[in-house]
């Protein structure tokens, strides 16, 4: 691959995801501005809702179809569509036979034929065609970035007019459903291969072995991003989950951008090095530095201003979400590093290792549960939530240096360093060191933020030396 066309892809994968995540962005701020507090904590229930189901039984078909060295196999392919399809239409039948206890769990019952009509969405995705898979084997993602972006506009759009008209969180679940409709419509559109089904048993078979650490990755990573939502539906308020909603939306929009681009750009890098150890092991260590440095900045930048911003963006109603964000950031920040030794394991065929460091923090999860129940504040659950992220990054670079390469230890100081950089600005943020000075406080903490963003780089000799890899466009 050359240097120009990765370079190339990794470009229009930033500009698509940037504009879908922008998109989605804008449109909780719509809506948050148009409807209460309360109802935008009821809209909160059911994209967690959606979460869960599309997680259910998700044992990425369409991972297998980019890593397998016969991913391009027709037959393979038929075998994911008639899987997911069988997958939506259990899904789909679970969730609208629950819908009723769904409801009641938290306390909000008139929204019952709220999730029955969700119900559809997993049913309709369950047809989507999976060439936009194929085509990234060959770093070809135009299809997949037209695919997930073009809808997320329209429904921007549509949004305004259906929010104004409908006034309440019913404006959701109708603009869920018309994604749906768009999302699967368009992987037809930009299909190349016919759309066929059939049931090959050792198809779906290696897509289980492939997929079942993943799978219960995926219900671990929904309990990761979506958890403390629902511990803070259950046991406070639909006001307080919706001031907590905005704060968690505003930093892990920008989070998943941005693991979602380096996961696109850096798994079909690393597993295209993996036969040549030296060179494997000089972008695996560049990878995970990226992710690192990726999550600090995030972190400083709402250290910084991200209670002016959630003011700026949600509205004074969601004033108390200010008081969390910089806490949040840094969750994020720790979450994003964690992506870099996952990428690398995922890269040769290592399923198991996002599902173990995971399993800290679903362990973190159940504290929080048992913390909630007996009362502590918004700002307790975040801080377990943060610690169990902390765990699952070090188990995840544990069994990446036990089972891939025991050089890659060299990435633990820079990973301490910026740890340490990230929480020394957000403490900065909180303690608020001139308290009449508002203008120097901010000030103080951008020097500072600057100085320690240097000195993090310092630990990464690496970086600094393949900032070439993306100016130079030379063949590799």
């Amino acid at each position: 691959m050359s240097r120009r066309k990765f370079l190339k892809s990794g470009g229009l994968l930033t500009a698509g995801n940037s504009i879908s995540a922008l998109s989605s962005f804008l449109r909780n701020i719509i809506i948050a501005r148009l409807i209460s507090v309360e109802d935008f904590g009821i809209a909160a229930i059911f994209a967690l809702t959606m979460l869960a189901v599309e997680v259910a039984g998700n044992i990425s078909v369409d991972k297998i179809i980019i890593q397998d060295k016969n991913g391009d196999d027709e037959q393979l392919q038929s075998s994911g569509h008639a899987f997911i399809i069988l997958r939506g239409l259990i899904s789909g039948l679970i969730l609208f036979l629950s819908a009723n206890y769904i409801a009641d769990f938290f306390n909000v019952p008139e929204t019952t034929w709220a999730f029955q009509v969700l119900a559809l969405i997993s049913v309709i995705k369950g047809f989507m065609h999976l060439d936009f898979a194929r085509f990234q084997r060959e770093m070809n993602f135009l299809p997949i970035v037209i695919i997930e972006t073009l809808p997320q506009i329209i429904v921007l759009l549509l949004s305004i007019p259906l929010t104004l008209w409908l006034k309440s969180y019913a404006a959701v679940v109708w603009l869920l459903l018309i994604n749906a409709i768009l999302y699967v419509s368009l992987s037809h559109i930009y299909a190349n291969r016919k759309y066929s089904i059939r049931w090959r048993k050792s198809d779906i078979t290696r897509m289980y072995k492939f997929g079942w650490p993943l799978l219960i990755n995926g219900m671990l990573m929904l309990i990761i991003l979506q958890g403390d939502k629902a511990i803070v539906g259950r046991a406070y308020s639909m006001e307080v989950l919706g001031w907590y909603s905005a704060a968690f939306i505003l930093t892990l929009s920008p989070a998943l951008i941005i693991t979602k681009i380096l996961s696109s750009m850096m798994l079909p890098w690393l597993a295209n090095s993996k036969e040549d150890t030296q060179l494997f092991t000089e972008r695996s260590m560049l990878a995970i530095n990226y992710c690192l440095m990726s999550g600090l900045i995030l972190s400083f930048f709402y250290s910084l201003i991200g209670t002016e911003l959630i003011v700026f963006l949600f509205g004074v109603d969601y004033t108390d979400g200010g008081k969390v964000v910089a806490l949040l950031a840094f969750m994020q920040f720790i979450r994003i590093s964690k992506s870099g030794p996952i990428l690398v394991a995922m890269s040769v065929g290592d399923t198991k290792n996002p599902m173990l460091s995971n399993s800290a923090r679903g362990v973190a999860f159940i504290f929080a549960v048992l913390f909630a129940w007996y009362g502590v504040d918004v700002v307790s659950i975040i801080m377990i939530g943060l610690l169990g992220e902390l765990a699952a990054f070090i188990i995840s670079m544990e069994l990446l240096l036990k089972k891939v390469n025991h050089k890659l230890i060299a990435n633990y100081k820079p990973a301490i360093v910026c740890f340490i950089s990230g929480l020394i600005i957000m403490l900065m943020d909180n303690v608020n060191i001139l308290n009449d000075y508002f203008i120097w406080n901010k000030v103080i903490i951008f020097l500072m933020s600057l100085t320690l963003f240097f000195v993090s780089l310092k630990t990464m000799p690496n970086i600094k030396k393949n900032i070439k890899y993306f100016i130079f466009l030379k063949a590799s």
